[in-house]
């Protein structure tokens, strides 16, 4: 017994020594302990369903193929995807992400024992909440159903490739560039289309050179949109003032234009509608409708009204004509692409589950400058409501137009900062249904985004009541574009009063003015008289009765008979105006062009007039010359409304 009890302690002494052993050699080094409690940790934060999920839901190649079959002709072309967009939007910010990682570890980490509950239901609850409102937005706000626009050729064009020009394919309508391009037009001509920016086309053995295809209001990859080689081409654009312009390049001179169309040659510009800038040898000439400017063979340059034959051209006809086409395709561009853009409408049975989702994403953003992001984007989303639903012929458009400009002034309830993002937003939006007129279905959007500029910026007002005046006159100008000359004259006689009681400084009203002058006179055949600001537009039966709209442009050298040509032209505008505000007005306009020449031209152009005219026509222009000099603003209207005023 003895002898077994001796064994019994030999065998337990034998495995307390294996143990001993055992546990000194199996215990983790402080490396092994850090990797397994790193590994823990990390197995915390992705959870193993989590992990086992994303490998489950995620497709295999050929499901991958079959879904791209379906989604390649929608998404062709969307720079963003709409998951990309909302990730953006709805991402926390680097300190947020820091904190709520603080507070999770912070749970984790003051417990002794591994207590799952409380933490991990919370954690599950926000990776709940976060799903839901990331994924939502691809089921309630549907993303876009048409590719953004492109720039596209079509016509009569061949394009360089390998040093040899190939013309484009017979059985293609239009051709996409996705780069720049060297383009020559056959016998038949040809037409570039840039997104919703402008139309170029192209007259017959013209060759460009295209530069830049960035859509505006994106900055321009290149210093200049495209360069003309040969032949001419006729330029009509729909970029706003606040946007970079379009900037073509002949020889050494620069034309930059936004709002108009010009006719532009290896020799001359010419200015239809709107107004274009020359940059020419360090200065910047400004035309208006009804003005060219020429390269002379001999290298001078001079800027002139157009002569009269230019009127009679029969590629300027077609061309005006087209513009009013192309204007309403644009309008009608933007209002689609803005109604594809809308989602689940008003009415709709998802569409309270839609706000809902815009409430949560705007709770979760705690950064003010994110906040003011995520307002704008929902105020243009009430925008893109509007035009789904005016394009449907539905009445409800004005409750999600008020409700974007009630967000747009939430926005701006905030920082410097936040107006500041405001101010670009509304430049932008502006920019992008730019082309719309009254009568266009579009021209809703843009009267609530101007009525909202001036909500948020009051200083805008008198600048947008110009804009709104000079958009129903551009109006005027394509009913008469389209050959409808009585409607024209009923609705610009409509006008008249409004037109009559503006200043003369409303430079937007004038160009406006000057560029429906300039189509009726090349259009019609019929005569009307109609002033607007001191300048009188006119329909003229033949060319021998055509006077340019505006008086001629600054040019780099006044010559002896360019100098008497325009007091000849100053002193008939005056005799032919009977009325004293308008007398006033003319003289205004006339000492403003006169003040952009040089001090010689000033000076021999004033003193001329003063000499030429009655001692008291000559009084008045003396005393507005000199108010003016003194950067006085002179206000004919109220100038005249007063008694005991000099009368001519």
């Amino acid at each position: 017994m003895g002898i077994f009890s001796s064994r019994r302690r030999q065998e337990h002494h034998a495995v307390e020594a294996v143990l001993r052993r055992a546990s000194k050699e199996m215990k983790p080094s402080a490396t092994l302990k850090k990797n397994i409690h790193a590994r823990i940790q990390s197995r915390i934060e992705a959870p193993l369903y989590l992990l086992n999920a994303r490998e489950s839901l995620m497709p295999d190649a050929s499901a991958k193929a079959r879904i791209w079959q379906y989604v390649s002709p929608v998404a062709s072309g969307v720079p963003l995807s709409v998951w990309a967009r909302m990730k953006t939007e709805l991402m926390p910010t680097a300190s947020d992400q820091q904190q709520l990682k603080a507070r999770i570890l912070e749970h984790i980490t003051s417990r002794r024992r591994l207590a799952f509950a409380r933490p991990f239901s919370w954690v599950a609850a926000f990776a709940v909440i976060a799903i839901v409102i990331s994924s939502g937005p691809a089921y309630l706000l549907i993303p876009p159903t048409v590719a953004d626009s492109r720039v596209t050729v079509s016509g009569d064009v061949s394009l360089l490739s390998g040093g040899l020009f190939q013309p484009k394919p017979a059985n293609t309508p239009e051709l996409a560039l996705l780069k720049s391009a060297l383009i020559q037009a056959g016998k038949q001509g040809g037409k570039l289309i840039a997104h919703d920016d402008y139309v170029l086309r192209m007259d017959a053995n013209t060759s460009l050179a295209l530069h830049d295809l960035a859509n505006r209001p994106n900055a321009p990859t290149h210093s200049q949109t495209a360069t003309l080689h040969t032949g001419k081409i006729w330029l009509q654009s729909f970029v706003p003032d606040q946007s970079a312009g379009i900037t073509v390049a002949i020889g050494d001179e620069r034309v930059v234009i936004h709002e108009g169309s010009v006719l532009i040659s290896v020799n001359k510009i010419q200015v239809w509608n709107g107004r274009a800038i020359v940059q020419s040898q360090g200065q910047d000439i400004i035309l208006l409708a009804g003005q060219e400017y020429v390269i002379r063979p001999d290298g001078t340059r001079i800027a002139h009204r157009m002569e009269n034959e230019a009127y009679t051209d029969s590629w300027v006809t077609k061309n005006l004509a087209n513009d009013a086409v192309h204007q309403r395709a644009i309008s009608q561009m933007q209002q689609e692409r803005r109604a594809a853009q809308a989602g689940i409408l008003p009415g709709s049975p998802l569409y309270g589950a839609k706000r809902v989702l815009e409430a949560a994403s705007l709770a979760l953003t705690f950064n003010a400058e994110s906040r003011t992001k995520v307002l704008l984007s929902q105020a243009n989303t009430r925008l893109n409501e509007a035009a789904a639903l005016i394009a449907s012929a539905d009445e409800g458009a004005s409750v999600p137009l008020e409700e974007y400009k009630e967000t747009i002034l939430a926005a701006a309830s905030g920082s410097h900062i936040a107006q500041s993002i405001i101010q670009r937003d509304l430049a932008d939006t502006t920019a992008g249904i730019a082309a719309a007129l009254p009568g266009d279905d579009a021209y809703r959007l843009k009267t609530a985004i101007f009525e909202t500029t001036v909500a948020v910026l009051p200083s805008t007002e008198e600048n947008v009541e110009d804009q709104l005046l000079a958009d129903q006159v551009q109006a005027v100008k394509r009913t008469v574009q389209e050959g409808n000359i009585e409607e024209g004259r009923s609705v610009l006689a409509s006008l008249e009063p409004r037109l009559s009681a503006l200043n003369a400084d409303s430079a937007v009203v004038q160009e406006a003015a000057a560029s429906l002058s300039v189509s009726a006179v090349a259009l019609s055949d019929e005569r009307m008289s109609v002033s607007i600001a001191g300048v009188a537009i006119q329909e003229a039966g033949s060319t021998d009765s055509v006077k340019a709209p505006q008086y001629p442009a600054p040019q780099t050298i006044l010559s002896e008979e360019d100098r008497m040509g325009l007091v000849g032209l100053i002193l008939g505008r005056l005799d032919k105006v009977k009325n004293q505000v308008s007398k006033c007005n003319e003289m205004v306009l006339a000492l403003r062009q006169i003040n952009s020449y040089n001090s010689a031209d000033q000076a021999f152009l004033t003193g001329r007039l003063l000499r030429d005219t009655s001692s008291d026509m000559a009084k008045t222009f003396r005393s507005i010359h000199e108010r003016m000099s003194r950067g006085e603003k002179v206000d004919c209207k109220e100038e005249f409304s007063q008694p005991k005023k000099t009368v001519f």
